[in-house]
């Protein structure tokens, strides 16, 4: 109880499940989300490069819906513990910068672009247009930062 908690959103089913559950408590309060992008690494998220359109609906129906309260957009940077850390980051950032100015385009408000992973925070020291770096588990450069020589 007392608790701030926000969820990633990434699909339309995602958004009727939490109206489901909204609707059926007591108290109705909305759930915080961010609308997660795939801007990369395939695994989770909604792909802003392949379909925008579907990005934008989706970012709008968070907007809009009143079991949920949009706090911005997120991106994981998986892909950088293989890669070219530093032209992945350039990626991931001027990407989610370049979506959330179309977000606002269409009338979304954008109050966070959060970006990262441990891997471009260990490399990288500019995040240009992001409002919030999650670092992962850079602070402790972990056995498994040292097995792809993120510890150099």
């Amino acid at each position: 109880e007392g608790a701030e908690v926000t969820v990633f959103v990434d699909s339309e089913q995602q958004v009727s499940d939490i109206e489901r559950f909204v609707a059926a408590s007591s108290d109705k309060k909305p759930f915080r989300v961010f609308l997660k992008l795939d801007l990369g690494y395939h695994r989770a998220g909604i792909d802003v490069e392949a379909s925008p359109q579907q990005a934008v609906a989706l970012a709008k129906r968070l907007q809009s819906s009143p079991a949920t309260t949009l706090r911005g957009i997120y991106s994981h940077s998986g892909h950088a513990y293989n890669g070219n850390t530093l032209q992945i980051n350039e990626h991931e950032c001027s990407a989610a910068k370049s979506f959330a100015a179309k977000l606002r385009e269409e009338g979304v408000k954008v109050d966070t672009i959060s970006v990262g992973g441990t891997p471009t925070c260990a490399t990288c020291s500019r995040f240009e247009g992001a409002t919030e770096v999650h670092p992962g588990n850079y602070v402790f450069f972990d056995r498994q930062q040292m097995a792809v020589g993120g510890c150099k």
